[in-house]
């Protein structure tokens, strides 16, 4: 038999004025198993080297078998917006059986979202947003990912109704599974806008990643140095073509030992 379980009053205080409840259904769970919902994925350099990884919020995820989950932000004090008390926003999120997003509805400032989720082979192929009270007509917003027969991402699009926005593909990968370059592309037109090259050291403790930008004579490039636990512990940045004060950084992360 499912029930609702409600938690108000997070410990995190959202914004000034501004506190939470949460509410949870399934059946049956316990309230210390509820937790917020994931947050929505996005493409990020180490995304594209472990495709359908999602970013997440790990503080308090969702535990148990947690079917819907919904997220409210409440007026903490009376404002012209309305009286304390009253609903600020809110988040309904919809897992499968997998525990993974099918479906998030976000009504913020009577503005409101539907996004749906959708897997291939255990893989994030698309997420689709519809503005369902837009005053004027709203084109869906959408993201769509493709992967090859290993799993490997090979492009990733982004846009606006039936425009295009954000464009990467050209993806390639060494014997090892490791990203070695991709090409970025922008804008309604699908123009070339800069290219990604990355190359490892045969101790695995250095990791070169340079971008060219197409049609301009900019060329960043970052080194970055791993200890023997694959952690960075310096970065260099290097940029060629812009002025000398921006050509070059170099960052030093110092390691220290956590006790108890």
């Amino acid at each position: 038999m499912s029930r609702w379980i409600s938690i108000a009053g997070l410990a995190a205080t959202l914004a000034p004025g501004v506190y939470a409840q949460l509410m949870a259904t399934s059946g049956p769970i316990r309230p210390e198993s509820v937790g917020l919902p994931q947050s929505p994925p996005f493409l990020t350099l180490l995304g594209m080297m472990n495709p359908g990884k999602l970013a997440t919020d790990p503080s308090i995820p969702p535990k148990g078998a947690v079917s819907e989950l919904f997220y409210e932000e409440l007026r903490g004090r009376t404002t012209p917006a309305g009286p304390a008390g009253g609903v600020e926003a809110s988040v309904r999120t919809k897992f499968d059986e997998q525990g993974r997003i099918t479906e998030q509805i976000e009504n913020r400032w009577n503005h409101e979202t539907d996004t749906l989720y959708r897997y291939q082979d255990g893989r994030l192929v698309s997420m689709e947003s519809t503005f369902l009270d837009a005053k004027n007509a709203a084109p869906k917003s959408w993201n769509y990912w493709t992967y090859n027969s290993q799993g490997k991402l090979t492009e990733y699009r982004r846009g606006r109704g039936t425009e295009i926005q954000n464009h990467e593909l050209g993806f390639q990968y060494d014997n090892k599974g490791r990203l070695l370059g991709f090409e970025y592309r922008q804008g309604k037109e699908d123009k070339p806008f800069t290219r990604t090259e990355i190359t490892y050291s045969d101790d695995d403790k250095t990791v070169v990643v340079t971008q060219s930008s197409v049609g301009i004579k900019i060329i960043e490039r970052s080194t970055r140095i791993l200890d023997d636990k694959g952690r960075v512990v310096r970065v260099v940045l290097y940029s060629e073509g812009r002025p000398p004060t921006d050509e070059a950084k170099n960052i030093v992360f110092v390691m220290t030992s956590r006790v108890g």
